[in-house]
């Protein structure tokens, strides 16, 4: 029990600091206009520069979006790992504004207060089948698409808007 409540609070830290240092560098441009209900359904990554809650993803990363209301998405999130196949359960929420910025929590419900317990969700562009997301400091960054392979007009369309966009020293990798 104590072990859990020490891993929890470094956990809580971690991403609490993270938020902090994000918030002196410019932010990127979201989608001035998206709703739950467009983001709902299957989306699989087709590349990504890593983040801390799918730190231990290989390949396959598959996240299903469920509508619970107008402004949740539960996320079920299934990927492979060195142990197999792992699968994590949280929820994301659409901001006040009604654009891009959205706010994604992999934490329990008992920590949904704290502010360490979300982390960005930003859509970034959005296009037919496929999204980039990000968040506010530039340190994550995922193509998404509705298909397990992007075609090559999607593909070559995110890496001309990633390389104008984003910092060169952020490698996007292929999953």
């Amino acid at each position: 029990m104590r072990r859990g409540l020490v891993r929890l609070f470094v956990l809580a830290w971690v991403c609490g600091s993270g938020a902090l240092a994000g918030a002196q560098t410019s932010r990127p441009a979201v989608v001035p206009r998206i709703a739950a209900i467009d983001l709902a359904g299957d989306w699989y990554e087709a590349a990504t520069s890593g983040s801390f809650a799918l730190r231990r993803c290989l390949s396959d990363t598959r996240h299903s979006l469920v509508r619970r209301s107008d402004r949740t998405l539960e996320v079920r999130t299934a990927c492979v790992t060195n142990r197999g196949v792992e699968r994590r359960r949280g929820f994301l929420e659409g901001g006040k504004a009604g654009d891009g910025r959205l706010s994604m929590r992999y934490a329990p419900l008992v920590l949904s207060w704290a502010p360490a317990a979300w982390s960005d969700f930003w859509v970034l562009d959005v296009g037919e089948g496929w999204m980039v997301v990000g968040d506010r400091g530039r340190r994550f960054l995922a193509v998404w698409s509705r298909t397990v392979a992007l075609d090559e007009s999607s593909r070559g369309r995110d890496v001309t808007f990633v390389s104008a966009t984003w910092p060169v020293n952020t490698p996007v990798l292929p999953i």
